[in-house]
C-alpha cells in the first residue's frame, strides 16, 4: 500500500516538473489576453465616441461574446495546468510535513531508548539520594 501511494506521489510530482513550462506558456498567454482586454477598456474610456461603443450611462462596459470566448480560449490551459501545479504544492507540503512528522517521532523514540537506561546519578548537579 505505501509503495503504492509513493508510485502515485512521484508520478504527480512527475507530471507537475513536465508540466511547468507549458504551465508558464498558458499563464504568459493569459496574462496577455487579460492584459489587452483591460487596456482596451481604458482606450474605451478615453475614447470621445464612448457612448456608442458599449458604455453604459452608470461607466459599465458591455462586453461582446467575442471576448468571453477569447478569454476561455487563451485561459482555459492555464487553468488546466494550475490545477497540476496545485496539486504539486500541495504534495510537497505534505511531504514536509511528513518529514517533520519523522523527525518528531525520532526524538521520541530516543528519549523512550534513553529512559530505560535512566539514573538520577547521570544528572549533573543533581543532589546524591540517600
Amino acid at each position: 500500500m505505501a509503495a503504492k501511494k509513493y508510485n502515485g506521489f512521484k508520478t504527480n510530482i512527475t507530471e507537475a516538473i513536465k508540466n511547468f513550462k507549458s504551465y508558464q506558456q498558458s499563464r504568459a498567454k493569459c496574462f496577455k489576453t487579460m492584459v489587452d482586454i483591460q487596456a482596451s477598456a481604458y482606450c474605451l474610456a478615453c475614447d470621445p465616441n464612448w457612448s456608442s461603443n458599449g458604455v453604459n450611462q452608470d461607466g459599465t462596459i458591455n462586453y461582446s461574446p467575442d471576448i468571453c470566448t477569447r478569454i476561455q480560449s487563451d485561459c482555459y490551459d492555464y487553468v488546466k495546468n494550475q490545477q497540476l501545479q496545485n496539486r504539486f504544492l500541495f504534495l510537497k507540503y505534505r511531504a514536509n510535513m511528513i518529514t517533520e512528522m519523522t523527525n518528531q517521532f525520532k526524538l521520541i523514540e530516543s528519549v523512550i531508548n534513553n529512559q530505560n537506561h535512566f539514573s538520577i546519578d547521570n544528572i549533573p548537579g543533581a543532589p546524591p539520594i540517600s
